[in-house]
C-alpha cells in the first residue's frame, strides 16, 4: 500500500483580539466602543434635571443679590459717602472693595449654590473619578494645553470678573439687580450645571451645553458694554478663553467615541 501522505500541522490564525502585552490605543478604544453603541433615547427627565437645578441656583443668587440691595447697599453707603471728601473716597473705594471681593467669590466658588457636583474638573482627577461609569474612554486631543494654563486663565479671568461686575454695580448706583448683571450670573450658573455634567463623563452633552456657556458669557459682555463700555472690554477675555475651551472640549468629544450630544440616561 502507498504510504499516507503526511499533514504538516497548520499555520496558526492571527488573533482577532488586542494582543494583551500591546493594548489598543485610547483613540481606537473609543472608535470601537462608537460603533458598537447602542442608540440612546432623549431623557426629558435628565433636560429637567439640568434646568430645574440651574434655575434654582440662579433664583437663590438672584435673592443673594436682593438682599444685599435691599438691606446692605442702603445701610452701608450713606456711612461710605459721609464725611469730608477724603473719607467719603476712601469708603467708596472700600465698598467697591467688598463688592468686588463678592464677584471674586462667586467666579470662583458659584458651585456652592448649585445641588449638583459642579466641582471644576481636573484632568487627571476627573479621569479617576469617572472611570466607574465612563462609557468610552476620555481622550484628549494632543495640543490640550497643561493643567497650569487652565489655573492661570481662570484665575485672571475670576478677578476680570470681579472688577468688570463692580464697575458695572457702581455705575447703576450700587444696585445688582440689574439685567446686566442678572445675564452674568446666568453665565456662572450655567458654568456650574456645564462642569457637572462633565463631572458625569457625557462628553455629548458637554459638548452641546458648553454652546451655551459661550452664549451667556458673550451676552454678560455685551451687557456690561451697554452699561460700561470699559467693563464689557474687561470681561472680553472670558468668551475668548471660552472659544478655545469650546474646540478643545468637541475635540474631546470627537475623540471619546461621540456619544449622544442631548440629555440621556445610562442603563
Amino acid at each position: 500500500p502507498l504510504p499516507l501522505p503526511l499533514r504538516l500541522p497548520a499555520a496558526p490564525r492571527a488573533c482577532a483580539s488586542p494582543d494583551p502585552i500591546t493594548p489598543p490605543t485610547p483613540a481606537a478604544a473609543a472608535a470601537a466602543a462608537a460603533t458598537t453603541a447602542a442608540p440612546r433615547p432623549f431623557s426629558v427627565r435628565e433636560l429637567g434635571r439640568y434646568v430645574g437645578v440651574t434655575g434654582l441656583q440662579f433664583i437663590v443668587l438672584a435673592n443673594v443679590l436682593l438682599v444685599l440691595e435691599r438691606f446692605v447697599v442702603p445701610a452701608v453707603l450713606p456711612l461710605a459717602t459721609g464725611g469730608t471728601v477724603v473719607a467719603a473716597g476712601t469708603g467708596v473705594m472700600g465698598l467697591q472693595v467688598a463688592i468686588g471681593s463678592l464677584f471674586f467669590f462667586l467666579s470662583l466658588k458659584s458651585r456652592v449654590f448649585s445641588l449638583f457636583d459642579a466641582s471644576r474638573p481636573v484632568r487627571g482627577e476627573l479621569q479617576a473619578k469617572g472611570e466607574a461609569v465612563a462609557e468610552t474612554p476620555r481622550v484628549y486631543p494632543k495640543w490640550i494645553p497643561p493643567p497650569l494654563v487652565f489655573a492661570v486663565v481662570w484665575s485672571t479671568i475670576a478677578v476680570l470678573r470681579a472688577v468688570s461686575s463692580t464697575m458695572v454695580v457702581a455705575a447703576n448706583g450700587y444696585s445688582f439687580l440689574t439685567p446686566a448683571t442678572l445675564f452674568f450670573v446666568f453665565h456662572l450658573c450655567l458654568g456650574d450645571t456645564w462642569n457637572s455634567i462633565n463631572n458625569e463623563m457625557k462628553y455629548g452633552v458637554a459638548a452641546s451645553s458648553v454652546v451655551l456657556v459661550w452664549l451667556s458669557a458673550v451676552a454678560a459682555v455685551v451687557g456690561y458694554y451697554k452699561v460700561v463700555p470699559l467693563a464689557g472690554l474687561v470681561l472680553c477675555p472670558l468668551p475668548i478663553w471660552l472659544t478655545v475651551a469650546t474646540v478643545l472640549i468637541w475635540s474631546t468629544w470627537n475623540l471619546s467615541g461621540r456619544l449622544p450630544l442631548y440629555p440621556y440616561e445610562r442603563k
